[in-house]
């Protein structure tokens, strides 16, 4: 059994301060010491509490936490396209006006230009 504790949460209830304990008696103890820091907590049973930190939110109304998928899946695409679009970096953004502006580039240059602005439209 492990318990989440949640020990602070933003305006949008995403958790800010959060820790695991291995018992329930433990988790009072960790909540008891962040409410005399004067924070909120809260404990949740959790069966693998890890992974994922700051996807997780809170409700503190309900007493729950669920974890925003969503938000977690735009990250890691995002990151993905950052990655892509860092690869296309060997040639600067002025350079490309260049070319826009009716100067010929080689077949090189055109080919990363390509792959550039396809990578721009594609954003997440």
């Amino acid at each position: 059994m492990k318990y989440l504790i949640a020990g602070d949460w933003d305006e949008n209830n995403i958790i800010i301060v959060e820790g695991e304990a291995e018992t329930e008696v433990s988790a009072e103890a960790m909540i008891a010491v962040m409410i005399n820091e004067g924070r909120n907590a809260l404990a949740f049973y959790a069966p693998d509490p890890g992974g994922r930190h700051g996807f997780k939110v809170v409700d503190p109304v309900a007493k729950t936490i669920t974890f925003d998928q969503a938000g977690y899946d735009a990250k890691v695409a995002m990151g993905v396209w950052q990655a892509a679009m860092n690869k296309t970096d060997t040639l600067p953004r002025y350079i490309e006006d260049i070319y826009d502006n009716g100067v010929t580039p080689d077949d090189r240059t055109k080919a990363l230009i390509d792959v550039k602005k396809t990578l721009r439209g594609e954003r997440p």
